[in-house]
């Protein structure tokens, strides 16, 4: 018997585990700003936006994801 608790038994949480945005208005992309009216098409535009914003799928594959995979600097302490 599935863990009542995991993600894939809840709507509202895709396979991952990430919240989802559920679609209840037409929404704007806040990349390129296009009305994005299919609930499917929204996605997190992190690192390119704020808490709440969506993108849609087009910024996320051309600007979203390559920004989440550029090398990030470290945080080297010289002692």
């Amino acid at each position: 018997m599935a863990n009542d608790n995991s993600c894939a038994n809840n709507d509202y949480f895709n396979f991952n585990g990430e919240l989802m945005v559920i679609a209840t208005k037409q929404m704007k992309c806040c990349v390129c700003e296009v009305e994005i009216d299919n609930g499917m098409d929204y996605h997190n535009p992190s690192p390119l936006g704020k808490s709440g914003d969506v993108c849609c799928t087009y910024c996320n594959i051309t600007k979203v994801i390559p920004e989440r995979l550029k090398p990030q600097p470290r945080n080297e302490k010289k002692i």
